[in-house]
């Protein structure tokens, strides 16, 4: 189950690909936005994606209701199917693939109705040890232990150590076989948050908050059960539910309130945070299976603007998931292909007059780096910079402070892609650079 390309010259290629531009076909521009397109429909033999995630060599792995992964190389433009051979493989046949976990360059955690599949370097691996129940719906990495956590429905929450799975303790709150689990999130400093149909609980090492859905919000739990969830820097949490908006801030949670009636009384799915916005789908109660479009909540202004199909280049108004690219653009998949939402910066003069450029040198590199943010003036907030290093999942691997020149070592982190992310002093980014790790 190799690619064609052998995984170094694949990872050289696509790095060069994706170190000139994020994405490959840009469709348009509009709202504030560059949209671009991956078409995925019967025109090409392959259609109804559910949900979309970009691997190490910035591809893209595509879920489908009819039970494949569809993998969409940019560089060639051109798809294959992912998930086949795995079945025969495993001598296992009708696997449906609910999630898919990145962790790694030729890592992947595919979450089935049959367990746990693995595949490294193209070898599916089954796990299923420890598990009651072997249906996995969506999965998380705590970046700190490296557990992976995952939601299974009626059966709860478990967690894989490396060797087996365990029922999540969430007792007292919480008993085996008397929650339903729905989501999880996980934050770079190890916070698991879980949601349920019966609440939220953050969680650490133990039990860390609670908040139950009939007492902290008053409404049953069908109607106010926690779908996915958003993290914003700010480190407010946002989730939908059937009955409307959340968030919960340091005075608790909220129901988000709004003149546009569609917030309200309505399935809101598919929360997730892109630039300083909550970004979400509609479903009516009345027809739960058709969703109206793509929204946006501005976090400074309250604003929310409607992306639908006749309006805007969104392929279809029946959106299925949000989920985000390596370089946090946004990707929106529907029924009828998937587009990127990469976001139009009004204030590029504006940074650009204090940060001409960046310089990474070597890249790609195996040993260090060294890092050279050339400016055209100094001022206060140039003197206060700091960075991040991110892989392709997300997890924050460095951190720190940092001058206009400073170095960084990559000389134990496995071959791949990762992101470097400089920020000023109001924490706006105003750098981003891609690094390969040969």
């Amino acid at each position: 189950m190799q690619n064609s390309l052998t995984s170094p010259f694949r990872l050289l290629i696509l790095f060069l690909v994706f170190f000139q531009s994020s994405t490959s076909h840009s469709f348009a521009q509009e709202l504030g936005y560059e949209w671009d397109e991956i078409l995925l429909n019967e025109s090409i033999g392959f259609d109804d994606p559910y949900s979309t995630v970009e691997n190490s060599y910035g591809e893209f792995l595509i879920t489908t209701y009819s039970g494949e992964i569809i993998m969409y190389e940019p560089i060639l433009g051109g798809y294959s199917i992912f998930s086949e051979g795995i079945n025969s493989e495993l001598g296992i046949s009708d696997i449906a693939f609910n999630h898919i976990l990145v962790l790694g360059v030729e890592h992947y955690w595919l979450s089935t109705n049959i367990g746990i599949i693995e595949m490294i370097d193209g070898d599916p691996i089954l796990h299923t040890q420890g598990l009651d129940n072997v249906w996995c719906g969506f999965s998380t990495l705590d970046p700190v232990t490296g557990n992976i956590w995952i939601s299974q429905s009626i059966y709860g929450f478990s967690v894989y150590d490396g060797s087996s799975f365990e029922k999540a303790d969430l007792s007292p709150i919480w008993e085996e076989d008397e929650y339903t689990a729905n989501w999880i999130k996980a934050t770079p400093e190890g916070d698991i948050w879980l949601g349920a149909e019966e609440g939220l609980v953050k969680y650490n090492g133990g039990i860390i908050d609670y908040y139950d859905v009939e007492d902290d919000l008053g409404c049953s739990s069908f109607d106010c059960a926690v779908s996915q969830i958003a993290l914003t820097p700010s480190g407010d949490l946002w989730f939908g539910s059937a009955s409307g908006l959340y968030r919960l801030d340091d005075e608790g949670i909220h129901q988000y309130t709004s003149s546009n009636t569609i917030i309200e009384g309505n399935y809101i799915y598919g929360v997730e945070y892109f630039d300083n916005a909550i970004w979400f789908r509609v479903n009516i109660p009345s027809t739960a299976s058709y969703t109206f479009g793509l929204y946006k909540l501005d976090l400074d202004t309250e604003d929310i603007t409607y992306f639908g199909a006749d309006e805007t280049p969104i392929f279809s108004n029946t959106v299925r998931t949000l989920t985000l690219k390596n370089d946090g653009s946004l990707i929106v998949t529907t029924n009828e292909g998937i587009n990127i939402l990469t976001a139009i910066d009004t204030n590029v003069d504006d940074i650009n007059d204090t940060y001409a450029e960046i310089d990474v040198f070597p890249n790609p590199a195996n040993t260090d780096i060294m890092v050279r943010l050339k400016m055209n003036h100094m001022n206060e907030k140039a003197a206060e910079l700091s960075y991040t290093l991110n892989d392709v999942t997300g997890r924050q691997l460095l951190q720190g402070e940092c001058s206009d020149s400073f170095t960084l070592s990559v000389r134990d982190f496995p071959r791949g892609i990762y992101q470097l992310k400089i920020s000023d002093a109001s924490n706006r980014i105003i750098q981003s650079e891609p690094i390969l790790v040969k």
